[in-house]
């Protein structure tokens, strides 16, 4: 719950989802004993099934997913899930691993010694999904500097097959 309890210093409010009830135990126990805390902003710790997000429809503004969508076995599942709980307007937020990470030396010692699963996560098969799940647009921060430029998603996929036009000027 590190990144909840970062944007809760920032004075959102945040709603933890993690399958593992340990995990949400050990993320309010960190949000109760850190001073820093919002207390006010009444932080959630929400376990969910893995295939229903428990929240109601158009319930929240943001979902955030930092290095984890990667190890969802059912993608396009909880990307409709995703899009039920958007309020209108709402954004999806993901800073994933790319092509290649589930080959990479750290990702198959993390599958064979504990079982994690690890997908490469490629942008053209995302949209596709997240188009089938009711997602209309989007954007992609090609580079890792935030304020260097940002791309239609569609652009983003040209420039990355060797369409230098897609590139802004």
């Amino acid at each position: 719950c590190w990144l909840s309890a970062f944007l809760n210093r920032l004075r959102c409010h945040t709603v933890s989802v993690d399958v593992s009830p340990t995990a949400l135990d050990l993320g309010r126990e960190a949000f109760s004993l850190d001073p820093r805390q919002v207390k006010d902003l009444d932080a959630r710790f929400v376990t969910y099934d893995g295939q229903t997000l428990p929240l109601e429809p158009e319930s929240v503004d943001r979902v955030v997913c930092f290095d984890s969508f990667h190890h969802v076995p059912n993608q396009d599942g909880i990307l409709r899930e995703m899009f039920r709980v958007l309020r209108p307007g709402g954004r999806v937020v993901m800073a994933e691993p790319g092509e290649g990470h589930a080959d990479a030396e750290h990702s198959r010692f993390e599958t064979s010694h504990y079982g994690v699963l690890e997908n490469d996560l490629l942008l053209a098969d995302l949209f596709d999904r997240a188009r089938r799940a009711g997602f209309d647009r989007f954007l992609a921060k090609p580079y890792p500097d935030a304020p260097a430029i940002t791309l239609d998603g569609d652009d983003h996929l040209r420039l990355m097959e060797g369409d230098h036009s897609a590139f802004p000027m």
